[in-house]
């Protein structure tokens, strides 16, 4: 059994956001979409497909004309290759784009099937509108003197570090504890 060492970027940040973990090989894409929202900070609030060339892989509920059902694929079927990208599409309205890179396809896995080994930043809030709606929100909240920092902390209900990632919280997600 394969096992797959994965990069997802969320496309044009404003700051690198981006996370490499461990899946297996066989992991079909509605399973790998849960595996995307764990990872990147998602809440799994929207729909979602999968791009790899030309070809769209939606939920079973979403199916259109072209498009395929991504619980009938596996990554390792569709991405068999080191180097392969796929894109990853989260939120039809926000337009999250992610690339997917397939950085490797035999990693050696004792353990786990499924974890996260690096990142950087967070990601977006849900529901905040958007690339440039988030590239100003950060702006926002990096400046404690900008205008709408206030308004949009209260919107948010809590600071955001744009930079900050906790490896730790996403694989506590996966069940992992910090001393493994």
């Amino acid at each position: 059994m394969s096992t797959y060492l994965l990069e997802v970027s969320l496309l044009d940040a404003p700051q690198p956001i981006w996370r490499r973990f461990v899946v297996p090989g066989h992991i079909a894409l509605d399973k790998l979409h849960l595996v995307i929202q764990t990872v990147m900070g998602w809440r799994n609030k929207h729909m979602h497909s999968f791009f790899i060339g030309q070809q769209q892989y939606l939920p079973k509920n979403a199916i259109s004309e072209g498009t395929l059902r991504e619980d009938h694929y596996c990554l390792n079927a569709l991405a068999p290759d080191r180097g392969a990208k796929l894109h990853y599409l989260y939120d039809f309205s926000d337009r999250w784009m992610h690339e997917i890179v397939i950085e490797d396809i035999d990693y050696p896995n004792p353990e786990r099937p499924v974890y996260c080994l690096d990142g950087a930043g967070q990601c977006p809030p849900e529901e905040c509108g958007g690339m440039n709606a988030f590239w100003k929100f950060c702006e926002a909240m990096r400046d404690k003197k900008h205008p709408l920092h206030e308004e949009q902390k209260a919107w948010h209900g809590r600071l955001f570090y744009p930079d900050r990632f906790d490896l730790a919280k996403v694989n506590a997600a996966f069940g992992i504890q910090k001393s493994q």
